[in-house]
């Protein structure tokens, strides 16, 4: 195949019977014209947060730290949803009791 044959294969992949590109090149340069910026700084904080946590000398360390509060914050939901509901049980059995007392 000549280069001239594998462009004109190419360019008939990238449209459709009708001429218009396909789908996934429509939703790509649709996200690319909607949020060109946003999507360049998604892209750049998440090549930040690799190098930052996959760092060669301090990026053990920082894993660890992140890892310990995530599992703190895992502990402290845990507690908040055990004394909610605790107070939930006792409202409901004080609800039963003023029931009962109003009969």
């Amino acid at each position: 195949m000549t280069n001239t044959q594998v462009t004109e294969a190419n360019s008939k992949e990238a449209t459709g019977t009708n001429g218009q590109q396909t789908t996934e090149a429509n939703l790509l340069q649709d996200c690319m014209s909607r949020f060109p910026l946003s999507t360049f700084l998604c892209g750049v904080g998440v090549g930040a947060s690799i190098v930052y946590f996959f760092d060669g000398s301090l990026g053990s360390k920082r894993r660890a730290y992140v890892s310990e509060q995530v599992k703190g914050a895992i502990h402290n939901l845990e507690g908040a949803a055990s004394s909610a509901s605790e107070k939930a049980r006792d409202l409901g059995h004080r609800a039963k009791e003023t029931l009962a007392a109003a009969k």
